[in-house]
């Protein structure tokens, strides 16, 4: 769902196949991602990524 509402964004404002390679190009950094940090996928929202990343930022920040 997350990859579909990308590509729908996407798509708005671009052309179909340079939508198609941004998704190319989001799924091949999530591998990545699952690979460097062996890790499995965890399917969250950009909401929630933004809310984890904000308490990190502010906790990095107060030490």
């Amino acid at each position: 769902p997350v990859i579909h509402e990308f590509y729908t964004l996407k798509c708005k404002t671009k052309k179909k196949n340079v939508a198609i390679g941004a998704v190319m190009h989001k799924v091949c950094n999530i591998i990545f991602a699952m690979l460097r940090d062996n890790k499995p996928y965890e399917m969250i929202t950009p909401e929630e990524h933004r809310k984890q990343f904000d308490l990190l930022n502010r906790t990095t920040k107060a030490a």
